[in-house]
């Protein structure tokens, strides 16, 4: 059973949200990692990466499960993301975001500092998972989301 260990806050030059970082461990070893802001309401997704004997086994789609339901949980209702090229289809078809029209990413530029603006910023309505338990069966999950939520609600 996979582990998610939450690390944070962190201080943030660049951001006034708090920086955290998630890590999946799995049979005792780390296989993923993700690091994201929260600004309230909104978090930002900054990096999500597998290890590469890992990858191809649903790693980092436990994680960004696991992460979306701790937010949720802690009161965050919003995911944004900026992938690249490539991982666009990722993003938009198996895990669930949508590309913001012109206005909205606006408006989001103004409402957190969106780190890339050549590319489209993604989001992610987290609404429909609070109260519902992290996926894949995640092992320690209850403890991160209590930990969690006393890092995140400052």
């Amino acid at each position: 059973m996979p582990l998610l260990a939450l690390v944070g806050p962190q201080p943030s030059r660049e951001y006034d949200g708090g920086r955290y970082a998630a890590v999946l461990v799995h049979q005792g070893t780390p296989v993923s990692t993700a690091t994201f802001n929260v600004f309230g309401p909104i978090a930002q997704l900054n990096m999500i990466a597998t290890a590469v004997p890992h990858r191809q086994k649903g790693h980092a789609s436990v994680l960004l499960s696991d992460v979306e339901s701790v937010l949720a949980g802690c009161g965050v209702e919003r995911v944004l993301v900026q992938p690249r090229g490539s991982d666009l289809g990722l993003w938009g078809g198996r895990w669930g975001y949508r590309a913001l029209l012109p206005e909205e990413a606006v408006e989001r530029h103004k409402e957190v500092p969106v780190a890339y603006y050549d590319c489209g910023i993604l989001e992610k309505e987290l609404g429909q998972l609070v109260g519902k338990g992290a996926a894949g069966g995640a092992e320690g999950v209850g403890k991160g989301q209590r930990a969690a939520q006393r890092l995140v609600s400052r």
